[in-house]
């Protein structure tokens, strides 16, 4: 169910009235796109048109958002879906700002449409702008497709069943994902092309945060990495904090140098640098201080005997024996001086 407040409902203007019809015939795209540029007009309104329940039909004309719209309606009974063989985009924006489309699922109808690369919600040259509670399946293309945007936030969005990408980005920056789903995907592509989240060429200082990027059937899945970051595309500092990562057909993360996620997988990177921004490649982990030391786990030897089957190499100091210990083959060792 949506979370709009009666205010918004009372202010805002309603696509019905300007003859979308949300029966699942016909083509409501230039009607919705009409209830848009008039909407966007009028002081009354506070830019926000309501897209009651129902299956609104886009053919020949993707609708086209303006700057300081809202787009709205309640949830998974508000559909727009792609009508058979049209084969375009069902929201296409360009150029604009402070869009902030909410509460509506997007239903690419890909077994109708079997030509080109259609996109749920394709954006480009986008700042500022805000995306909640929207679905998008079965898409041929993308789910989510950006280029070139700029503080842009997706909110419990959800991507699934699309032909490439769940969410497909390039050039884009300074945006934040909170609690997006991409699973399923890359349903036209070959198995492992499409990604749940790809960032691509120069993609960076993003955020995503808690994303579950999975495929459903735990083997055969056609998802290739839950996130991946261009290698070669200038991607860099963008980073994930927790989330859920399952039966991805290629891996849970493909990361840079320059990114780093932290999961229940633990610290994903190349290379971690504390106290230095430029790390030494050949470190998987490079310290630099000139006033601390690092803290080695501090435990008795009742504690040390207690860890459970501990790995080679693991090194303790033991306050027991005022010694410190490393681990090798099935017994500890004290580490001395040549």
């Amino acid at each position: 169910m949506a979370t709009q407040t009666i205010f918004d409902l009372i202010a805002a203007y309603n696509v019905k009235e300007f003859g979308a019809m949300g029966d699942g015939n016909g083509d409501d795209g230039a009607r919705i796109n009409e209830a848009i540029t008039y909407v966007s007009q009028q002081s009354r309104a506070n830019g926000l048109l309501f897209v009651p329940p129902g299956t609104y039909r886009i053919y020949n004309t993707p609708i086209a958002p303006v700057s300081n719209i809202m787009l709205f309606g309640m949830g998974a009974v508000t559909i727009l879906q792609l009508g058979t063989g049209a084969n375009v985009d069902i929201i296409r924006a360009s150029g604009i700002s402070k869009l902030r489309l909410k509460d509506l699922r997007i239903d690419g109808n890909r077994a109708n449409n079997t030509d080109g690369t259609g996109n749920g919600v394709h954006m480009v040259s986008v700042t500022d702008s805000w995306l909640d509670n929207v679905e998008v399946v079965s898409c041929r293309g993308d789910g989510f497709y950006g280029n070139t945007l700029s503080r842009v936030k997706f909110t419990n969005c959800q991507s699934s069943d699309n032909g490439r990408h769940g969410f497909g980005f390039d050039f884009v920056e300074y945006c934040r994902f909170f609690g997006v789903d991409a699973f399923d995907n890359s349903r036209v592509s070959a198995s492992g092309v499409g990604d749940g989240i790809n960032l691509d060429i120069f993609s960076h200082d993003n955020t995503l945060i808690a994303p579950a990027c999975y495929e459903s059937a735990e083997t055969g899945g056609r998802q290739g990495y839950g996130v991946r970051e261009a290698s070669a595309g200038g991607c860099n500092r963008n980073l994930i904090i927790g989330g859920t990562f399952r039966a991805n057909a290629t891996g849970d993360f493909l990361l840079g140098p320059d990114s780093l996620a932290i999961s229940s997988l633990g610290i994903l990177r190349e290379t971690l640098g504390l106290g230095t921004t430029s790390p030494d490649a050949s470190a998987l982990l490079d310290l630099v201080s000139v006033t601390q030391g690092l803290g080695i786990p501090i435990m008795t030897t009742v504690q040390r005997n207690a860890i459970a089957s501990p790995r080679a190499g693991l090194v303790v100091y033991d306050t027991t024996l005022a010694k410190l210990l490393v681990r090798v083959a099935a017994a500890w060792e004290t580490v001395t001086s040549a």
